[in-house]
């Protein structure tokens, strides 16, 4: 584990922070606990574009994507009218 403590943070300042960064995520440890970890914007940026593929995965499709994904007709009108309902009630129920 990375590690740098508040007293040498508050010593060293951004510099500290930087010089442990380049050895990747940096816990704060205070009264011997890890108290918050840093992370690099780069590292940042990765784990957000991951949390959003995760959201997006597990998204139900909008009607329009869920057509999309049928192109010429392979869902019977019966799924088509199906899937609206269920998006016109989900934008109802949330007050959009």
């Amino acid at each position: 584990m990375n590690t740098l403590t508040a007293t040498e943070l508050s010593r060293d300042g951004m510099a500290a922070v930087e010089d442990a960064l380049k050895k990747g995520p940096v816990h704060i440890i205070q009264h011997n606990r890890s108290q918050a970890v840093i992370l690099s914007e780069a590292e940042y940026q990765r784990l957000t574009r991951i949390e959003e593929q995760i959201k997006n995965a597990t998204a139900e499709p909008s009607a329009w994507e869920f057509l999309l994904k049928h192109p010429g007709g392979c869902a019977s009108p019966e799924e088509i009218r199906t899937h609206i309902e269920e998006e016109r009630n989900a934008w109802e129920s949330s007050g959009r």
